[in-house]
C-alpha cells in the first residue's frame, strides 16, 4: 500500500479528520525523512509503509490527549511525536529538543521546508539546557525510563503542566518510583492502526 493510502486509512481508523494542507505536509515530512535516513541513519525504520505506521500514526494516536498549548518534546529524535503533532495542530507551539546534531539538522531542514512557524529546534542535552520559558506539556516517546523522564521533565513544567510518556508495555512496575516526583493521573492504551505492538500513554503532573 502506498504511504498516502496507508495514512488515510489509519486516520479513518482513528476517527480523525486532518486538514488537506496538514496531510500534504505529513507526506512531505515522510519523504524528507526517507531521504535523510539513507545518509544519516535517523531511525531504524527504513521503509515508507512502516514509517507511516510506526512514526506518523503512532504519533498521531496521542493527538486528542495532548492538547497543551506550549509543548516540549524531550529526546525528539527525528521529530516524533512533536513534529508530527505540530504539523497537524498549528495552534500548538512545539520545541523539539535532542542532543544528536544529525537529527536536529534534519529537523531544522524539515521545519524550513514545510514552513512550520510553530516549531523551534534545540540541539542540546536535556540536563544542560536552560529554557527561556515553562511549558504546558512535556512529552517523550521512549526517551528513557519513566522515573528518569519525570525527573528530567519537571524543571520545564509550568504550573499544572502535563507530562506525557509514550511507552510500550503498561509500566506497572515503575509507578512507585515515579510517585515521589510526580502524580500519575492516567495510563491510557493507545490503539495504533496496523500495529499490534502494545502502546500506552502515561499522564503525570509534577508534585508541588
Amino acid at each position: 500500500m502506498n504511504p498516502a493510502n496507508r495514512l488515510d486509512e489509519g486516520l479513518e481508523q482513528l476517527g480523525l479528520a486532518v486538514a488537506s494542507d496538514s496531510r500534504t505536509q505529513l507526506l512531505r515530512y515522510l519523504e524528507e525523512l526517507l531521504q535523510w535516513n539513507k545518509a544519516y541513519n535517523l531511525t531504524a525504520v527504513r521503509d515508507a509503509d512502516s514509517m507511516v505506521i510506526k512514526h506518523l500514526l503512532d504519533s498521531i494516536s496521542v493527538l486528542e490527549q495532548v492538547a497543551d498549548t506550549r509543548c516540549l518534546d524531550l529526546g525528539t529524535g527525528a521529530g516524533l511525536p512533536g513534529m508530527v503533532l505540530a504539523i497537524i495542530n498549528p495552534d500548538q507551539q512545539w520545541t523539539l529538543l535532542d542532543s544528536n546534531g544529525k537529527k536536529t539538522r534534519f529537523l531544522t531542514h524539515a521545519r524550513i521546508t514545510l514552513g512550520l512557524k510553530n516549531v523551534t529546534v534545540v540541539n542540546a542535552r536535556v540536563e544542560q539546557w536552560q529554557a527561556n520559558e515553562k511549558f504546558d506539556g512535556v512529552i517523550s516517546r521512549a526517551f528513557t525510563e519513566l522515573s528518569r523522564f519525570a525527573e528530567l521533565a519537571r524543571p520545564f513544567c509550568a504550573p499544572s503542566a502535563n507530562i506525557w510518556a509514550m511507552m510500550g508495555k503498561r509500566p506497572e512496575a515503575a509507578i512507585d518510583d515515579v510517585i515521589s516526583a510526580c502524580r500519575v493521573n492516567t495510563i491510557s492504551t493507545l490503539n495504533v492502526p496496523f500495529d499490534d505492538a502494545e502502546r500506552h500513554l502515561v499522564q503525570l503532573q509534577p508534585v508541588t
